[in-house]
């Protein structure tokens, strides 16, 4: 499930606050929106605004009992409070609730409860990823995370990120943090058959850490107005203690207050960037958000659904998502005779076929909205479509994709009330905003394909961006397609986007602004295919950079074969990547490419904990090449044989350059690297261990006298192991690893 909010931290003088206030509870139950029965162990997300002096924020999320009941309390502070209540169904598809509390008495519980009907009988037949977290105390750094993922028995593959630039393919990671601080931890899972991704907002380490440091990580949340949908509230979320913000609102506007207002005047898409500095470190950080204006939506009310087959034969269930202030009622029209007033309901056809769908729904100001989809009963032939548009000014010219047999009708909806049959039509929009377009389309067999997309009219500087993967003569099923901006011009801001390659190996980027952009496309399972730029290069460097607006779609890509062989022995290359925290996101797209003696592409690995590695390799002559857009590196020779089984190679990051140090005959123990370095508060060693041992760690100063030491455990191969340096005085340390084998490695490092 993603939290559809931010998460702010709470800090001090609340203690005073909490005791002079009344309770707030938030209760209910989570209920089988077919028989009623109650779901237990689901979770619901719970996220409370109360309009006091420090305008505090709560979010919780909480587990169902047994009966499907669950209850959050938290003390009311000052007299006015909102809550948003949000869950979802089996599809992820959220529902949600709004309540509002005013002029609450002091002293008095206030309760709020809500009761949810969602699908339950609709459990995915493929996969759907989910998570939980357990720090090893209250103030570690360390967490333990734990996949609760459904697999239907399959075996998945397992992808997390930790929102501090390291990853994991590992089922159940644990994982160290650099920082107290929130995190945007993802987990996705993958095999032949599906994908899915889920990810949470969690605080990791002691709330009260204030320490200031030289990194400082640019972050920030917007809130809307509720009752003005021009006027936004923006909150400072960075961490390394700034003293300096700089806001653009993109439309002209700034502000250098933490936490400022702004209104907009307008319908429309706005990048916004903060940019923060700490003028006692020197350290600076910028990040960058879209926010979508669309008023209508806000003001008045939209109707929208989405609908999936469930288990039993044309059984459709559909999901109400509709946008308004106090929606009222709901009424369906299934496209057979029949019809409903339930939110969500679920309809039994009588055959196969298609249907056309309607809701109309009422809300407060008596505001009526009706949408319409063509939904697919039960259809046996297999097809797919989409879409590509270019604009001029409010013009739109659509163009429809079938893949599948010939197709014989398209007809497009245009999010505008309006509709058109055609492959290719042209549309005028009455004013430039934000539109949700569908494309509906069939061929000569039947099957019919459904596909949408928000689309941006006249909102200028953005773009859309597609094209088709291929691995031979055919497309590529399963992978993901990057889209990155050339951060070697100092004069384009950041950007970056990723998106999973369809069932026919097309991808789709919309409100791309302008720019100069690199498109990588990464297979899921290699199957003798590489990571390849457009371009059809697996060096950057050699990569086309495209140039927005002037797009020449579609930007098809074919990727690289594998053209070498890594043999069948006991070796192994295993590498570990040094560079600053600030680095550790961009460290995350690394690619480190395999080539055999010829220089003939073998393979490539990810980075995963600043760390690769490469294993089962025979006796022989082997390259790598580190690939990161805009760094230089170059080809490294690497010998394995029975003398020299095991190399280790440190990558680091110096200027724009990958410098990489090969060290070789890796059969005892040896530290390779420290980093940070010099460190302030954590120090993280990468160390090889020919064997999987016991081992203490320890730090000496400049006289020699030890000044910390702990009892790790060590795996075969190469490990990362942490040590607080909080404590210790500036200054040149000495830090050891021996082992119960008497084997011993040193490193320097500097304390600041």
């Amino acid at each position: 499930m993603k939290k559809l909010l931010f998460i702010l931290i709470l800090f001090s003088q609340m203690g005073l606050l909490l005791a002079q206030n009344p309770t707030l509870t938030v209760s209910g139950q989570v209920l089988n929106a077919t028989n009623l029965t109650p779901i237990s162990n689901h979770p619901v997300d719970i996220y409370i605004t109360f309009d006091s002096l420090y305008n505090i924020q709560i979010p919780a999320t909480v587990i169902t009992a047994n009966d499907g009941s669950y209850t959050y309390s938290t003390p009311f502070i000052g007299q006015n409070a909102m809550v948003y209540l949000s869950t979802t169904n089996f599809y992820g598809i959220p529902s949600t609730a709004f309540y509002t509390i005013t002029n609450s008495p002091v002293n008095q519980v206030v309760n709020v409860t809500h009761t949810f009907y969602i699908s339950n009988d609709t459990i995915p037949t493929n996969c759907d990823a989910y998570f939980y977290f357990a720090q090893q105390n209250p103030d570690s750094l360390t967490v333990q995370f734990t996949d609760q993922s459904y697999t239907n028995g399959n075996v998945v593959n397992y992808s997390w990120t930790f929102g501090d630039g390291t990853a994991s393919n590992l089922q159940n990671p644990m994982h160290t943090f650099p920082v107290s601080g929130y995190y945007h931890i993802c987990l996705t899972i993958y095999d032949s058959i599906c994908q899915s991704t889920f990810c949470d907002y969690i605080f990791i380490g002691n709330p009260g850490d204030t320490v200031i440091t030289n990194d400082c990580y640019s972050v920030f949340t917007y809130n809307q107005d509720p009752s003005d949908p021009f006027n936004f509230y923006f909150q400072d979320l960075s961490t390394g203690n700034p003293n300096s913000w700089q806001w653009a609102f993109g439309d002209g506007a700034t502000s250098t207050l933490q936490n400022p207002t702004h209104t907009y005047t307008s319908n429309g898409i706005y990048l916004v960037t903060l940019t923060i500095s700490n003028s006692l470190t020197g350290c600076s950080s910028t990040f960058v958000n879209y926010l979508s204006i669309d008023s209508t939506w806000t003001t008045n009310c939209q109707a929208a659904f989405s609908w999936q087959p469930g288990n039993v034969p044309f059984n459709i269930g559909f999901y109400d998502f509709s946008m308004g202030n106090n929606i009222q009622t709901w009424n369906w029209t299934f496209g057979d005779g029949t019809s409903s007033t339930q939110q969500h309901p679920f309809h039994s056809y009588g055959s196969a076929g298609l249907y056309q769908v309607c809701l109309t729904i009422t809300a407060d100001n008596n505001c009526s909205s009706t949408w319409c989809e063509f939904v697919q009963v039960d259809s046996f032939n297999f097809c797919s479509n989409y879409f590509t548009y270019q604009t001029s000014g409010n013009d739109v010219l659509f163009s429809g994709f079938h893949t599948g047999a010939p197709a014989v009708y398209y007809e497009w909806y245009f999010g505008d009330g309006t509709s058109a049959t055609g492959q290719q039509v042209t549309h005028n929009y009455a004013a430039p905003g934000t539109y949700y377009v569908t494309l509906v389309s069939s061929d000569t067999v039947g099957c019919t394909a459904i596909s949408d997309q928000i689309i941006v009219v006249n909102g200028g500087g953005f773009n859309q961006i597609y094209g088709q993967v291929f691995g031979g003569n055919f497309p590529v099923l399963q992978g993901y397609v990057l889209l990155f901006s050339d951060d070697t011009n100092p004069a384009q801001t950041s950007y970056f986007d990723v998106t999973v390659i369809d069932s026919m190996g097309v991808y789709v980027f919309s409100q791309v602004p302008n720019g100069d952009y690199y498109i990588l496309a990464v297979p899921f399972n290699v199957n003798g295919y590489l990571p390849t730029y457009y371009g059809n290069e697996i060096d950057w460097a050699n990569a086309t950079l495209i140039t927005l607006p002037q797009a020449n779609n579609p930007y098809n890509i074919n990727l690289v074969p594998s053209s070498g062989s890594q043999g069948n022995g006991p070796c192994t290359i295993n590498g570990i990547v040094n560079g600053t925290p600030a680095m550790r996101n961009v460290i995350n797209n690394m690619k480190i490419l395999l080539f055999d003696e010829n220089q003939n592409p073998i393979t490539y690995s990810g980075i995963e904990g600043n760390t690769f590695s490469f294993s089962s390799l025979g006796y022989q002559t082997f390259y790598i090449n580190p690939q990161l857009p805009g760094y230089e590196s170059e080809m490294t020779q690497i010998v394995l044989s029975e003398e020299n089984p095991n190399v280790v190679v440190t990558l680091t990051i110096e200027g724009t350059e990958v410098v990489l140090d090969v060290k070789e005959n890796e059969t005892q123990l040896s530290i390779h690297g420290i980093y940070p370095n010099p460190a302030e508060h954590n120090i993280n060693v990468s160390l090889y261990s020919n064997d999987a041992q016991n081992g203490t760690l320890k730090i000496f100063d400049a006289t020699g006298k030890l000044v910390s030491e702990n009892t790790q455990t060590l795996s075969q191969g190469e490990n990362i192991l942490s040590m607080d340096v909080t404590n210790l005085s500036n200054g040149v340390y000495l830090i050891q690893m021996t082992t119960a084998k008497g084997q011993i490695s040193s490193h320097k490092f500097l304390k600041k």
